[in-house]
């Protein structure tokens, strides 16, 4: 009998229990019940941006104070270099920006140590890149439809800046570390191992060769009628534009390894071993020579009727052009390599450090106005994105734009 009792009572128990289960877990129930699923354009955003670098989307920049962050690039190719110590190859990302940076419109352009030259929109994101076998260290020269550049796998390189797409190379046999120079119907440009070459610009033909026995680290310089080149050796050369040939050459006595100055009937240019000099064009002859502080490793700027001018001991010089005078000197860190920058406004100097400090020089008093810890060594020339903001390349590969 109680056997028949208890099997009797077994639905109703299962329902009980069943009911319990279900009143328990409703909460739970009603969430799957109001469940939606998420869109995945953060993900994919996500996903972009590491590919790519900072290209996520990014809200419009409100005015900051000056030299605070507007947004930050840091490409992620991976690219491989041969290292002499460990003599084995070894696996790199991103790499050092070791170009000046170029800007055209509202495209910024700017060459890596990883062998990409790289292609952004006035926001940071990532328009396009090309691949070289080489580093970057020239800047790209820019026109509306054509971009130049040069690598040390030993081409130059015209590419449509707007896709990135190459239109044709050319084999200078050595690396091209400079800037190219483009004068009408010619492309001038440098290879290392003492060559100067001047191509047909749209389709690359060859139109002459100058070629030194010593090496060549410095970019091409030009007044319309002739080519400026500084050499390893010490020597300036003057050389035909229209013909290549050699027209005079005046000796320094120390490598010239930055780009010449055209200053009326002057060509000025800084020596390694921290000389200023300024020759003549008509007679050759030596204006002035003043020694300065550090060995000179950057290009100087030119400032209305000064030259400024940054030094591996960490000086910045405002000299006139005119006869040498030292109008100021600023010491501005222990050691700057970077190129100095001239406002569009001419009242104000940039300069980056080793240190990784941004500086903003008075152009009239040398006085330091603001400075900025980038946090990364800064080894090439600052350039200007627009009225307020300010573009800055760094050696940990990062790209910053900065508010002016």
């Amino acid at each position: 009998m109680a056997g028949f009792r208890i099997s009797s009572l077994m639905p109703f128990l299962f329902l009980v229990a069943f009911a319990t289960i279900l009143f328990v877990l409703y909460p739970e129930w009603q969430k799957l019940l109001d469940f939606e699923p998420k869109p995945k354009a953060d993900s994919a955003a996500e996903t972009s941006s590491q590919r790519h670098g900072a290209d996520a989307v990014r809200p419009a920049p409100t005015r900051g104070k000056p030299l605070d962050e507007v947004w930050s690039f840091e490409p992620n190719h991976k690219w491989r270099y041969r290292d002499p110590i460990l003599k084995k190859n070894v696996d790199q990302v991103g790499g050092p920006i070791c170009s000046d940076i170029a800007v055209l419109g509202s495209s910024i352009y700017f060459g890596s140590e990883g062998g990409f030259l790289y292609c952004l929109s006035s926001d940071g994101k990532l328009a396009w890149s090309f691949e070289t076998l080489g580093a970057l260290t020239g800047s790209p020269l820019l026109t509306q439809d054509r971009l130049y550049c040069g690598s040390e796998d030993n081409y130059i390189y015209s590419l449509d800046p707007t896709t990135g797409k190459q239109i044709y190379r050319m084999n200078a046999e050595s690396g091209v570390l400079c800037t190219p120079l483009l004068l009408e119907d010619r492309l001038i440009f440098t290879a290392r191992m003492g060559r100067v070459y001047a191509l047909e610009p749209e389709f690359g033909k060859l139109l002459w060769t100058y070629q030194h026995d010593h090496l060549i680290n410095s970019s091409p310089e030009s007044d319309g009628h002739s080519v400026f080149v500084g050499l390893d050796s010490g020597e300036l050369l003057s050389l035909s534009l229209t013909s290549g040939k050699l027209e005079w050459a005046f000796n320094a006595h120390g490598a010239i390894r930055s780009k010449p100055i055209v200053y009326g009937d002057a060509v000025i240019f800084a020596t390694w071993d921290g000389r200023v000099l300024s020759v003549s064009k008509s007679t050759q002859g030596l204006n002035f020579g003043i020694s300065i502080a550090g060995f000179i490793k950057s290009s100087p700027a030119i400032l209305d009727d000064r030259i400024i001018v940054t030094t591996l001991d960490g000086f910045v010089y405002s000299i006139y052009a005119a006869d040498g005078r030292v109008a100021w000197s600023r010491k501005c860190g222990e050691t700057i390599e970077a190129s100095p920058l001239v406002s569009p406004e001419k009242d104000r100097i940039y300069v980056g450090t080793w240190q990784g400090l941004l500086l903003v020089l008075n152009a009239a008093s040398g006085e330091i106005i603001s400075q900025r810890d980038i946090g990364s060594m800064i080894q090439t020339r600052c350039a200007i994105l627009s009225d307020d903001k300010l573009l800055v390349g760094t050696k940990s590969g990062k790209v910053l734009c900065l508010w002016r």
